[in-house]
């Protein structure tokens, strides 16, 4: 993977790197979410594994490896959409009031193998509905 470059935010404090492993990697998600794209490095999270249910989602996997992207230009308020994306608070999911991920920090390597605190999104799969999770 390439990294990739970002126009100038303006807006608030910077937020630090996100990692990312699914829907947001896309640039289209990002432009519809945030209007533009993100810088962004490649980065492996380690120790997890990734499942492709009805959306992405990692579960700690002592043998796991996920390959993803490291958002670098994130703000307190694209991470405030962002959570918002991906349910964090409670909302309206398929009829029911759910949420979906958490928010947290976490260590990811950068391209160069260099160790990154990091936010990332985790599954909160008692509110998903068995249908959503990937197929073992």
């Amino acid at each position: 993977m390439t990294a990739k470059t970002s126009k100038p935010y303006a807006g608030n404090a910077p937020a630090g790197p996100l990692f990312v492993y699914g829907t947001l990697m896309a640039d289209e998600k990002q432009q519809e979410l945030l209007g533009r794209l993100c810088a962004a490095v490649p980065a492996t999270l380690n120790g997890y594994k990734r499942h492709d249910g009805i959306w992405p989602y990692i579960l700690p996997d002592a043998d796991g490896l996920v390959e993803g992207w490291l958002l670098m230009d994130l703000t307190l308020d694209d991470l405030a959409i962002l959570d918002d994306y991906e349910a964090i608070t409670p909302q309206e999911v398929e009829g029911k009031t759910r949420t979906l991920y958490k928010r947290e920090q976490i260590l990811a390597s950068d391209e160069n193998g260099q160790e990154r605190t990091c936010w990332v999104y985790h599954p909160l799969l008692e509110d998903w509905e068995q249908t959503w999770l990937a197929k073992e």
